[in-house]
């Protein structure tokens, strides 16, 4: 219990911490997940204490509380709920406490229904179905993409006939053959082969795909318009910068400093980018903010300014209360981190401020109200003003950057998949656009210079994935560091250079 329990806090600190500054990878990164198997293990382990539990209001609430959870996750999540991280708990602890309700001596009305013979079948069958349905979606979107909702269903049900197949000629007769239990030693030894088998395989296929350097330099300073001034969406590449496949590594680097702030805490971390001395220019915001860094570090360094930055996942830089992402709380700490990062500003006295943020009216929360879209939305605008007035009002220079498009594609996956039609990863950008100006109105009140990029990210058309040799996105809303860099540091440049000569 003592193990698991370390465990299981330990590894879920590291996942809320992982989901908060890298959600790609602390999806997949054993160490973010380790504590949901340690959940497991603690119900294994408290097992025969439930089975001696009779209190049937408990049992009976904890199994309706279990399937309620699960039903709300599977509903109410979408591909925009940071995950894991603390939206996890919701599916994980109601599974828990429906095999809880389970296993106690009074069965709860919740697992006798889920008793019925058809469901315990399909439980058997879950983790060969598990394996088998998305290859088999997968291979379905190579006809028709995206892919049907009826077809789609249909591809889930047929997994069903090869998940039998290997489930009782390959799962069972090898989970009971008796010439890998006795002696053990067999078994394990037959285990470790399987594994080094698997490793080798992988390590094989890794070094047989050709490696892509992070920047190559045939193309690193690819145009990314024509002579006309028009972006250059290609159709089809081979090779881009980044690599999609290490796009959601490609960040700012003040996430490998430490200096960006994590969702939890209220210190106000700062990042010195650059060498002290000659004009001072701070960043601040949150990821969106963040994912500029490294086209504003580029031009610093040339122009021999001193940047400093304060950035913050998922918290605007603005007077107004913001919910935890994935919960319905208020996050005091990003509260506390605007507090301490306006009196360090206001202390440094930096010749330019510059901000900007994610569009998420959803975190904007009121104590006791109900709140819908547009509301929120007011309350955000008018938390952004009061916020930025306070800057205005310490004799300081602001200027802001208009929010990025929003794809709602994850686009290096994309991409991944369709190299020779890379125009079927484009979003329009109306709906890429869709509803992501809260900076426009209060700058304009507050006669704040504005910086609106979207013509580098988007044509009159739509935001694509791909423009001249470089992959626009690293997930479905960030920049990736090697375009802001290459794509976006000229523009900036000319926007500073006027902002800061006036």
């Amino acid at each position: 219990l003592a193990a698991l329990g370390v465990i299981f806090g330990a590894s879920l600190s590291w996942s809320v911490a992982a989901t908060a500054s890298e959600p790609g990878r602390a999806y997949f990164v054993t160490t973010t997940r380790a504590w949901e198997l340690a959940l497991g293990g603690l119900i294994a382990i408290g097992a025969p204490t439930l089975g001696r539990f009779n209190h049937r209001a408990l049992v009976n609430s904890a199994g309706i509380v279990g399937v309620a959870g699960i039903i709300y996750a599977g509903t109410a999540y979408s591909s925009t709920t940071p995950f894991p991280g603390w939206a996890a708990l919701i599916p994980t602890m109601s599974t828990a406490a429906l095999i809880g309700a389970g296993t106690a001596s009074q069965a709860a009305p919740a697992t006798r229904v889920l008793g019925w013979q058809p469901l315990q079948q399909i439980g058997t069958l879950s983790y060969s179905l598990y394996l088998w349905h998305w290859p088999l979606i997968l291979v379905a979107r190579t006809l028709q993409d995206p892919l049907d909702p009826r077809l789609g269903l249909a591809v889930v049900i047929l997994s069903a006939v090869p998940a039998w197949l290997t489930f009782r000629l390959v799962e069972q007769p090898i989970r009971h053959a008796d010439r890998l239990i006795r002696p053990p030693s067999r078994g394990l030894a037959f285990g470790a082969g399987c594994t080094f088998v698997g490793v080798g395989a992988s390590l094989f296929l890794s070094a047989s795909v050709p490696e892509v350097p992070r920047v190559a330099g045939d193309i690193s300073s690819g145009p990314i318009t024509n002579s006309s001034g028009h972006l250059i969406v290609p159709e089809s590449a081979d090779v881009l910068l980044p690599d999609p496949l290490r796009a959601a590594d490609d960040i700012p680097s003040v996430y490998e400093q430490g200096c960006h702030q994590n969702q939890d805490e209220g210190e106000a971390l700062v990042c010195t980018l650059t060498a002290p001395g000659g004009t001072m220019v701070v960043l601040v915001g949150d990821s969106h903010a963040a994912q500029w860094i490294p086209a504003i570090e580029q031009v610093a360094r040339e122009k021999g300014w001193q940047l400093l930055t304060y950035t913050k996942s998922a918290c605007q830089y603005a007077d107004v209360p913001m919910a935890i992402v994935g919960e319905a709380t208020i996050n005091q700490s990003c509260q506390d981190w605007n507090f301490n990062v306006t009196r360090e500003i206001v202390g440094l006295r930096p010749d330019l401020v510059i901000t900007t943020g994610a569009f998420w009216p959803r975190l904007v929360q009121q104590p006791g109200q109900l709140m819908d879209p547009s509301s929120r939305a007011r309350e955000l605008e008018g938390g952004l003003e009061r916020r930025w007035s306070e800057i205005l009002q310490a004799n300081l220079r602001l200027a802001v950057v208009r929010d990025t498009p929003y794809l709602r594609v994850d686009v290096p996956e994309c991409v991944v998949e369709n190299r020779k039609s890379l125009l079927s990863c484009s979003v329009p950008l109306g709906e890429a656009m869709e509803g992501n100006s809260p900076q426009l109105a209060p700058a304009a009140r507050l006669g704040i210079p504005l910086g609106d990029f979207t013509e580098y990210l988007c044509t009159t058309e739509l935001c694509p994935a791909v423009i001249g040799p470089f992959l626009v996105w690293r997930d479905t809303h960030h920049i990736t560091a090697t375009y802001a860099r290459q794509g976006l540091s000229g523009p900036v440049r000319s926007w500073l250079e006027e902002l800061l000569e006036e």
